[in-house]
C-alpha cells in the first residue's frame, strides 16, 4: 500500500501582506491570521523553521512596522523559545 504525501503551500509574503492588511482595517480578524502562521510554525521542523523565523524577521514588513513585528515576535516565542 502507498502512503500519499500531501504538502500544503504556506506563502510568507502573502501572510505578512495579510497580516498589515488586517492590523490597519480589519483588526477584528487579526486573531485568524495570526493563528493561519502559528499553525505553520507548529507543522514545521528544522532547519525550515529558523530559515522561516529569519526571513521573516528581516522582511520589510516585519523591520518597518512595529505593530506587525510585536505579532510576529510574539508567535516567534511560542515556537522557538520552548
Amino acid at each position: 500500500m502507498e502512503t500519499e504525501v500531501r504538502r500544503k503551500i504556506f506563502d510568507l509574503d502573502n501572510f505578512l501582506l495579510n497580516l498589515g492588511y488586517t492590523i490597519e482595517d480589519r483588526p477584528i480578524m487579526i486573531d485568524d491570521v495570526v493563528q493561519t502562521y502559528k499553525d505553520f510554525l507548529s507543522h514545521t521542523s528544522e532547519p525550515l523553521l529558523s530559515r522561516v523565523k529569519d526571513y521573516v524577521n528581516r522582511h520589510s514588513l516585519v523591520t518597518e512596522d512595529e505593530k506587525v513585528k510585536s505579532f510576529i515576535d510574539a508567535c516567534h516565542r511560542l515556537n522557538f523559545e520552548k
